[in-house]
């Protein structure tokens, strides 16, 4: 499984962290950098070797998630 790297940057696209994500292909990774984003992390950089994959734009992925009500079942916000 291809090793990739995800960078969490802030709002000014500075580096915050940075961690390692095994995942089957492009795709799978930028899907699993997402799990990534947090108030605090408005983006997140994908990389493989020196080949920029995808930059995430936590504002946006929030927005796509449905929300998850108390009873557990998922709803729109």
């Amino acid at each position: 499984m291809p090793t990739y790297r995800a960078y969490r940057l802030d709002a000014d696209r500075e580096f915050r962290s940075g961690v390692w994500i095994d995942a089957r292909n492009d795709l799978d990774a930028v899907q699993r950098a997402e799990e990534l984003c947090d108030p605090a992390t408005p983006f997140v950089e994908v990389r493989k070797a020196d080949r920029v994959i995808d930059e995430v734009d936590c504002e946006e992925v929030a927005e796509e998630k449905p929300s998850v009500s108390r009873s557990g079942s998922r709803g729109v916000a």
